[in-house]
């Protein structure tokens, strides 16, 4: 997959043009299975996952900040790079 999925692979694949048509039908048809196996390795933790509840109130952009400060909270704790 990396090799027909990326530039770095096309790179590597146009290096080796000998090698890569004697390997092509190979490499193709392993693109199909990986896939399948991509998805059966990430399938149980998508089903696992649940919807996340606050147990309070939202904070908004223009309300209070929570610390105390006094000031609003995207001017305070929500400031972009408190948040990262």
């Amino acid at each position: 997959m990396f090799l027909y999925g990326t530039e770095e692979g096309s790179d590597m694949l146009a290096a080796r043009p000998e090698e890569t048509a004697r390997n092509h039908t190979a490499l193709a048809e392993a693109i199909g299975p990986c896939v399948i196996g991509i998805r059966d390795f990430w399938l149980p933790q998508r089903k696992a996952a649940t919807t996340i509840r606050r147990q309070s109130a939202k904070i908004g952009r223009n309300d209070q900040c929570p610390c105390g400060s006094g000031r609003k909270y995207k001017k305070c704790c929500g400031r972009s790079e408190y948040l990262h």
